[in-house]
């Protein structure tokens, strides 16, 4: 009879991790994972996105990333989503982060001629982060920056007002995550 009770035990822990692999959300039609190797990250997009690869700056910095427009591809909708990764130079410390990401949205804003209408901190991967929505120039958007000791990540969504509210938009930001390299 132990041997049968282990047994059962063993059989409902394997019919949970089926039932949770069940009920996992998979990509919807249409929907891959992208990596980027440079850019140490993985996002979702609803269609193949153009790359992005960059260098800028005075030491040789590198941009890698990912740009998908709903403009672009076809159809009704309409909406960009970017996933950038920047190399930094210098090293960060961890009692500036805050800092950092103050400047990093006030630019951003600036650069964009963007109004911002809220932000939240957050953490991702373990790297402090912001996420901030915006809007300006008739566009409206979130954009997700996060901070590590060699890079800035950006994914941003954005589009006519509600895009960036919208469940493609969510999924995409949502979906961002650091690979670690």
């Amino acid at each position: 009879m132990p041997a049968m009770n282990g047994f059962a035990k063993l059989c409902a822990c394997a019919l949970l991790l089926c039932a949770a692999a069940a009920a996992a959300d998979p990509l919807p039609a249409g929907w891959q994972e992208y990596r980027s190797a440079g850019g140490g990250f993985k996002v979702e997009m609803p269609g193949k996105p153009e790359a992005i690869e960059n260098e800028f700056g005075t030491q040789g910095q590198k941009m890698h990333g990912f740009a998908f427009s709903r403009d672009k591809s076809g159809g009704s909708k309409q909406g960009a989503m970017l996933a950038m990764a920047s190399d930094l130079i210098g090293g960060r410390k961890l009692e500036d982060a805050e800092k950092n990401l103050d400047t990093v949205r006030d630019t951003a804003m600036q650069t964009m001629g963007a109004r911002l209408v809220r932000e939240a901190k957050e953490n991702v991967g373990g790297y402090p982060a912001r996420r901030i929505e915006y809007e300006g120039n008739g566009y409206f958007g979130t954009l997700l920056v996060v901070l590590t000791e060699r890079r800035m990540y950006q994914v941003n969504a954005m589009g006519p007002q509600g895009y960036s509210a919208s469940a493609e938009a969510k999924r995409f930001l949502d979906s961002f995550a650091l690979t670690g390299n």
